[in-house]
Parts: structure tokens; C-alpha cells; sequence
């Protein structure tokens, strides 16, 4: 069950995942939610191989960011979901930090083909009732803030 452009998990893959740690009922738990920003644009402007060529890089970046035990998938066009278990809000943060160190990396060396991510992140811990649908929506919800605000400026 793999997304058969960037290598990494699918949809249907982590969801399976959310509902096993959901069913064990085991904490903490955190989702990070990651969009690529500009993707659409790069597909009109420069072609749908410059898009795939973002997406494999954003794929790549954000897999060399998480901990042994995370799952990464691609779940939509320009969306990635990141699962942790056993993560708490200061991995996330640790995570999203490494990420936008990791694109940094790939900007430095690629200034013709730059990347950003829109992050967002939720978690509970192991004495919280909360679904992992509940944790989707909040670190969506936060994702879309942060694409807000990089609108913005």
C-alpha cells in the first residue's frame, strides 16, 4: 500500500494505521498534517513533472525528518500525513522543525526548484479521550492557519 510516485505510504495505509492505535487505545499520540505550498502553480507553470519532482523531494525531506516508527503517506495531491505514536507535541514540534530545516537543505541546493511546506500538528497523551479523527481535523485545521499565514506574507 504504497503511493506509487513518492514511495511512501497511501491513504488507505495510514488509516489503517490510525485505527489500530485507536482500537489499542495506547498514548501519546500525535498526527502532523504537511501540504506542499505552490504545487498547482508549479504544475501550470512548469509542467506536471516539476510537480512530481516537488512532491518526491517533499516526500523525501519529511521521511529523513521523523523518528523510527512514524509513518509517512501521501494522502492526497500535495498532502502528507505523518502519524507518531508514542508522540507527544514536543516531537511534532522536533519534526516540524527538522522539516523546515530539510527544506532549507533542498532550497540551498535547488534555488531554481525551492520547496515550502504548510505544517500542522495535533496530540494527545496516553490519559486523553480523543479520536484520531478528532486529531486529523486539529492538525488539518492548524496546517490550513499555517498556509494562511505563509499566504500572507
Amino acid at each position: 500500500m504504497h503511493d506509487s510516485l513518492t514511495g511512501i505510504y497511501n491513504r488507505t495505509f495510514i488509516e489503517q494505521e490510525m485505527y489500530h492505535i485507536q482500537q489499542e487505545g495506547k498514548g501519546p499520540v500525535g498526527i502532523m498534517m504537511c501540504d506542499v505550498d505552490r504545487l498547482k502553480q508549479v504544475n501550470d507553470t512548469l509542467g506536471h513533472s516539476s510537480g512530481d519532482n516537488l512532491l518526491v523531494a517533499a516526500a523525501n525531506i519529511i521521511k529523513k525528518a521523523v523518528r523510527k516508527g512514524d509513518v509517512v503517506a501521501r494522502i492526497g495531491g500535495d498532502e502528507f500525513a505523518i502519524l507518531l505514536p508514542r508522540g507527544d507535541l514536543m516531537a511534532a514540534k522536533s519534526i516540524y522543525k527538522r522539516i523546515q530545516e530539510g527544506a532549507g537543505v533542498h532550497n540551498s541546493r535547488n534555488p531554481l526548484f525551492p520547496i515550502s511546506m504548510s505544517v500542522g500538528y495535533a496530540a494527545c497523551s496516553s490519559n486523553e479521550s480523543v479520536s484520531m479523527a478528532e486529531l486529523l481535523r486539529e492538525a488539518d485545521l492548524n496546517m490550513y492557519q499555517e498556509k494562511m499565514l505563509r499566504c500572507k506574507n
